[in-house]
């Protein structure tokens, strides 16, 4: 019953989940993610002039730093990730600290893909893939089939419900793996890096789908989840490499 009120207090603003629809969108132009990166979306956490200097580290070649950027973003982003695991109503802010590092690492990685690329040296293919491999996982995804039990409401994650968090993380997160394999991937075949395509294409996750309805037995906004797997995008990439 508690959770039950807790639920319907948070969830029953609309408002709230339609911005968080928008914080997923990504437009992909020329291989680098658009966002507005400008230090006056960044100033409620402190961190403007962490995001502003990324893209002035990486435009000097300074790699490292704007990666140390990005791991400070990242180390925020899995700071609130853990409060929400652990039941506070901070889904918001989340979603929006996650924005931020996926667009950061986006961008950098661009920058890193191009300047390894244009070495045209044989340990280049290596780093690049090692700069997919070593991307840090986010969450976890449930096995296909239908979950209800008030796991989800309002077509997300429940309050303190830990599975169903890290289910809705993951599923963003792997779209986010996914699309950097797409650029390392594009960028190779533009490079006549066949081998390294090739490599890259086998990366690929498989995608994860959750398709909500409306819970009958809970009433209210609780819905029933059906999971699905997808790897449509990985056998997409094995044919470019054909």
């Amino acid at each position: 019953m508690i959770r039950t009120l807790g639920n319907a207090l948070v969830f029953n603003k609309g408002y709230q989940k339609t911005g968080l629809i928008l914080w997923f969108v990504i437009v992909i132009v020329g291989g680098t993610l658009i966002f507005d990166t400008s230090p006056s979306g960044d100033a409620t956490d402190g961190s403007d002039s962490q995001v502003g200097n990324y893209r002035e580290l990486c435009a000097a070649g300074d790699y490292n730093g704007a990666q140390e950027v990005v791991a400070t973003l990242y180390a925020d982003y899995s700071e609130m990730l853990s409060k929400w695991r652990s039941g506070a109503w901070c889904d918001r802010e989340v979603r929006e600290k996650q924005e931020k590092y996926h667009t950061a690492f986006a961008y950098v990685f661009s920058q890193r893909l191009t300047a390894h690329l244009a070495e045209n040296i044989p340990s280049a293919d290596n780093a690049i893939l090692s700069l997919l491999i070593t991307i840090p996982v986010e969450g976890a995804p449930l096995p296909e089939g239908q979950y209800g039990s008030g796991m989800f409401y309002d077509n997300d994650a429940g309050i303190g419900e830990m599975a169903a968090i890290d289910h809705v993380v993951y599923q963003s997160w792997v779209r986010f793996f996914n699309d950097r394999c797409d650029q390392a991937l594009d960028l190779a075949l533009i490079y006549e890096h066949k081998e390294l395509a090739k490599k890259v294409s086998k990366l690929y996750k498989t995608e994860v789908n959750t398709r909500y309805e409306q819970d009958t037995v809970l009433g209210d906004n609780y819905r029933i989840a059906t999971v699905t797997y997808d790897n449509s995008r990985r056998e997409a990439a094995a044919k470019k490499c054909e």
